[in-house]
C-alpha cells in the first residue's frame, strides 16, 4: 500500500529509476495536425491519460495521435523551463525540433 508521503514524493519529485529521478518534456501530434507540449514524470501514463480524455483540456478537443518528441531531464525545474521554451516557439521551429530529434 502506498502512503500519502510516498504518493506526494512521486508527484513532486518524479519517477525514480534506481536512485535517479526522471522528468520528461514531450510534444504530442494531434489528429488535427496541432501540437501539444507538456511535461511529466511518467510519459507512458500521461500519454494514456491524454488519449482517454483525462489529460489536459486541450487534448480533450484535439485528440492526440502519438508522441513525436520527448526529452529527459534530471529535475522537474529543468523540464518545466524547457516546456515553457518550447511552448513559446513558432510551429516552424517546433517542426525543426521534432525533425532533429527523429534523426538523432
Amino acid at each position: 500500500m502506498t502512503t500519502a508521503t510516498e504518493t506526494k514524493s512521486r508527484i513532486l519529485y518524479g519517477l525514480r529509476i534506481g536512485s535517479k529521478i526522471m522528468w520528461f518534456v514531450y510534444i504530442l501530434l494531434c489528429q488535427d495536425g496541432s501540437y501539444y507540449t507538456g511535461s511529466t514524470n511518467n510519459i507512458k501514463k500521461r500519454f494514456k491519460d491524454h488519449v482517454e480524455g483525462r489529460g489536459a483540456r486541450y487534448t480533450k478537443s484535439h485528440k492526440p495521435e502519438k508522441i513525436i518528441y520527448q526529452k529527459e531531464f534530471s529535475t522537474r525545474s529543468e523540464a518545466l523551463k524547457r516546456e515553457a521554451e518550447i511552448k513559446r516557439l513558432p510551429k516552424t521551429k517546433k517542426n525543426a525540433l521534432v525533425l532533429k530529434n527523429s534523426k538523432a
